[in-house]
């Protein structure tokens, strides 16, 4: 996986958009959706080359914002293009080693927790939610797969078409594709609701959602106890 990122980070900005179809608007719904919270202490979620951490800096103008990245390419390139910006800084480690030091008004991650395996994701699930104040937010974009198999398949194929259209290379393609149909982890949208309420959120929907791609909405308020809601 290493190698596939280390691949990937190379021109990302031409690559991400080449393996997912509506990539802007996917990026754009999850900036969009972390306007509004204040003081705005921030937690960003697998950085890759910092463009999104980039996008969020520019558009929200956060207090502070902590990028963590597994990949040590692709979290050198995210400081190099960040530069010396003194709202951000960037831990290269895997978020299942992460320790915070603070907690967050705001969550994001876009395109990374399907890397995560199953067994692993509802526990850092659970974590992300003691990381967030008690009216925080997780923003969850993500690869998803389909019940179906033909309309998993179909929508693997639409992919695969539009990379070749718009110039992806041969390698790239058989190696993202590979990846995601061996070692990746991706939920349906109904899985990816249920894990989230069971890990303790209390309001979870689909904000956006585009054949294999979708934005979710998690609120970090507890629900109400049977005795608070008869009451």
């Amino acid at each position: 996986m290493q190698d596939y990122y280390a691949s990937l980070s190379e021109d990302y900005d031409v690559k991400i958009r080449q393996l997912v179809p509506g990539y802007d608007e996917m990026a754009a719904c999850v900036v969009d959706h972390l306007k509004g919270v204040r003081p705005f202490v921030i937690l960003e979620i697998g950085a890759g080359v910092g463009n999104l951490t980039e996008m969020v800096v520019q558009t929200i103008g956060c207090g502070s914002l902590t990028a963590v990245e597994i990949s040590d390419e692709m979290a050198a390139l995210a400081g190099g293009r960040l530069g010396s910006n003194d709202r951000v800084r960037i831990v290269q480690c895997d978020i299942l080693d992460f320790l915070p030091d603070k907690s967050y008004d705001a969550i994001y991650s876009n395109l990374v927790l399907h890397n995560v395996s199953y067994d692993d994701k509802l526990d850092l699930l659970q974590r992300i939610l003691t990381w967030l104040e008690p009216n925080g937010i997780f923003v969850w974009g993500d690869l998803i797969r389909h019940d179906d198999s033909g309309t998993q398949n179909a929508w693997v194929q639409a992919r695969i078409e539009h990379a070749h259209e718009t110039g992806c290379s041969e390698g790239l393609i058989e190696q993202n594709f590979a990846k995601e149909g061996t070692v990746d982890f991706p939920l349906t949208k109904e899985e990816t609701i249920d894990a989230a309420r069971d890990a303790g959120f209390a309001n979870v929907r689909v904000v956006w959602a585009s054949d294999a791609f979708a934005v979710f909405l998690l609120d970090s308020r507890q629900r109400p106890t049977d005795e608070e809601s008869n009451g």
